[in-house]
């Protein structure tokens, strides 16, 4: 009996989570807080997959991925254990790792870069109960968005640095997700001295149907649009470099 009521209660806080008052507006269409699940999450060979992902990523080392040597240039290398990408939808709030990646630096100012982010690190910091944490977590990495099994690793290059002052720059690059470019823009806090470089970017919005990441997009859902989830995600980097 008490196990029958401890899943009620699981169940109950479930729907919670996936329901957002409407602001009263009855012709206003009702923002999700993040997402709506219509549907059970595929779980079928989950363990297969997580274990070729593993292996994929024990395979991928910063050697294997071979940054190359630029002429002119002098290589950072990002300090994985302190640089980290932040995330923010609607209410929620995460994080992404990075994997590996690489400053090219010429006269104290970037020329370049490459990075890779750990996909199936996606983590939420917003919830405390466990279970929905982690259902949140299973369907950011499900294929409906960033199908982290099937593309555990997405890269940003960076094609462009312009600096306003010494400790601020403004980065354009290419972000690859899913095989898929786009181009983004940002703004970046930097500093240098000889062995490292630390940057901390403003807040900046990337419209994740670029990328062909449709789920409840207003733009997108023909049927139930009841629920939708922003199109925008909010994105702060913060990286930490060393020789």
């Amino acid at each position: 009996m008490l196990v029958a009521v401890l899943l009620l209660i699981g169940i109950l806080s479930l729907c919670i989570l996936t329901s957002h008052p409407s602001d009263g507006d009855q012709n206003k269409k009702q923002k999700f807080d993040f997402f709506h699940l219509r549907k059970k999450p595929k779980t079928s060979d989950t363990s297969n997959k997580a274990d070729a992902v593993e292996i994929a990523l024990k395979g991928l080392s910063k050697d294997s991925i071979k940054f190359t040597d630029v002429q002119g240039t002098v290589k950072y290398f990002v300090d994985t254990s302190q640089s980290i990408l932040n995330w923010k939808s609607g209410l929620h709030t995460g994080y992404v790792k990075f994997y590996a990646g690489v400053f090219y630096m010429e006269n104290s100012e970037i020329k370049s870069g490459e990075f890779y982010m750990d996909m199936v690190s996606i983590v939420d910091t917003d919830i405390e109960y466990q279970l929905m944490k982690e259902t949140l977590e299973n369907v950011l990495k499900s294929r409906d968005w960033f199908s982290s099994n099937e593309y555990p690793l997405s890269v940003f290059k960076i094609t462009d640095a312009s600096y306003s002052s010494s400790d601020s720059v403004q980065i354009t690059g290419s972000l690859n997700l899913m095989s898929r470019s786009h181009e983004v823009i940002f703004n970046s806090a930097f500093q240098y001295a000889k062995d490292s470089i630390a940057t901390l970017s403003e807040s900046f919005l990337i419209d994740r149907t670029h990328w062909n990441i449709l789920t409840m997009s207003e733009r997108h859902v023909t049927d139930d649009k009841s629920f939708i989830v922003p199109d925008n995600m909010e994105i702060q980097i913060e990286i930490i470099a060393k020789q």
